[in-house]
């Protein structure tokens, strides 16, 4: 703007991929992925004299979207040993958002973003069942996050040290069968300062950071059904080179 420009283009490079955010800009500006950056450079060395005219709003409405993790997102795992976090991932890039800049609204991402979607699911749970602890909640919405979630780099699967147990979807959470429930003595006796072990606490994840080769875990769960209901508790196969993939939480199935 100094400089007299009337515009900017914010072009990836290879190491951002196709990752693009809905930042404030001084200018009129646009972010583009890494693919069409290289044909945008491409066009610009050949020749000179080149303009080019950003035309209008553009507002990508994908559901998908929601499900696609931004790459500054806070990954695991955690420095208490043997808890997984993050818990959940949330919609946290690009919210349409009350703002405190001087104006009334504004497209705002990162974890102010992310933190209220949890909280406000959680308090969607709490006015639906106003018995459930906050454990059993968390449970609830851990245990029906949706697990398809990919990276925005490249689009592959998230892992567990990304999403934790996936993205948010409180709509099956309020249908959750089972919840787990923990007290805050057993939060304050696993403390690992005060020589306690956190893989004894009853939550909806399972990790032991000194398993080589074989871990165990015992966990109790409650049933919100009123019917008589059988469950069966799995988990995935898998080598023990990939812990992405073994620390996931164990899946129900009716």
């Amino acid at each position: 703007l100094a400089g007299g420009a009337s515009g900017f283009v914010l072009a990836n490079v290879a190491a951002n991929g196709e990752s693009i955010n809905d930042d404030d800009h001084y200018l009129p500006a646009t972010h583009i992925g890494f693919a069409d950056a290289e044909v945008l450079r491409a066009w610009l060395a050949s020749g000179t004299g080149h303009t080019a005219t950003i035309t209008s709003v553009w507002i990508d409405l994908d559901p998908a979207n929601g499900d696609v993790m931004a790459s500054g997102s806070s990954r695991g795992p955690n420095f208490v040993p043997d808890i997984l976090k993050p818990d959940v991932t949330a919609p946290g890039t690009a919210i349409f958002s009350a703002s405190m800049n001087g104006v009334e609204y504004e497209i705002a991402g990162g974890t102010s973003m992310a933190s209220p979607h949890a909280a406000g699911a959680g308090a969607l749970l709490r006015a639906l069942y106003p018995s459930w602890t906050a454990a059993e909640i968390q449970s609830a919405l851990m245990n029906s996050a949706y697990t398809e979630t990919v990276l925005s780099h490249d689009l592959t699967a998230a892992d567990p040290f990304d999403m934790g147990a996936g993205s948010l979807r409180v709509d099956v959470a309020a249908q959750a069968g089972l919840v787990l429930n923990e007290t805050d003595d057993n939060f304050e006796a696993a403390d690992p300062a005060l020589g306690g072990d956190p893989k004894t606490l009853n939550l909806a994840s399972m990790s032991d950071s000194q398993c080589l080769v074989n871990c165990g875990w015992t966990r109790t769960v409650s049933s919100t059904l009123s019917a008589t209901a059988t469950w069966t508790a799995t988990r995935p196969t898998c080598a023990p080179w990939a812990p992405p993939t073994w620390w996931r939480s164990w899946t129900p199935t009716t």
